[in-house]
């Protein structure tokens, strides 16, 4: 979330969140803006067909602007609403276009996108100056157990375990094949993980 908090101190600058599908880009975003922001408007490119074809066709940043403030479920509010494009990958036209409703300043932006093949290669190659880029990645087994609250202890008496190459006590070993299934069938995407420190385009 420090990451997340810095961004807001700035001005005059997207925030791009990438990372695979599943990791909790959206949910992250979704919780620190509105906790952050007064007014928040949200949308989805990869759920909202009417949207995504919407704001594919714009054709300038005063055309996207209206376009979203028509795909809005609520009023933009200027100087307090963050508007949250998930799924941008769906659009790579948005990407330049915001660089200049940003510099206009009336509006904060946070845009979310996921890895797809080629879709978000031309990212690298925006102007610089008004991007900020932060990825996520999913957690590793022992970061999903310690985000599902399994205890220091257990953690260190499976280490323990494991080192000296002795079986788990049945209520520890219960507990972990749980947590395993859990996460080898996609629960380790409900958690996202930063990499350290935001890469900026600068």
């Amino acid at each position: 979330m420090s990451q997340l908090a810095a961004w807001a101190t700035t001005r005059r600058k997207t925030l791009l969140v990438t990372g695979a599908r599943q990791v909790g880009k959206s949910f992250l975003v979704s919780m620190f803006a509105q906790d952050t922001f007064s007014s928040v408007v949200s949308l989805d490119l990869l759920e909202d067909r009417a949207t995504r074809e919407s704001l594919a066709a714009a054709t300038s940043a005063d055309d996207l602007m209206l376009r979203i403030s028509i795909a809005a479920r609520t009023p933009l509010v200027p100087q307090q609403t963050v508007i949250i494009i998930d799924e941008v990958q769906e659009c790579p036209n948005i990407l330049t276009f915001v660089k200049y409703l940003v510099q206009n300043d009336s509006y904060r932006f946070i845009l979310t996108g996921s890895l797809l093949g080629t879709k978000l290669n031309n990212i690298d190659s925006l102007p610089v100056g008004y991007l900020t880029k932060i990825r996520m990645y999913p957690l590793d087994f022992e970061e999903f157990c310690w985000a599902n609250g399994l205890s220091s202890v257990a953690v260190d008496m499976a280490r323990s375990c494991l080192r000296t190459e002795t079986p788990l006590p049945d209520f520890l070993y219960t507990r972990l094949s749980d947590l395993y299934h859990r996460y080898l069938m996609g629960g380790h995407a409900g958690c996202g993980k930063y990499l350290s420190g935001d890469e900026q385009h600068r």
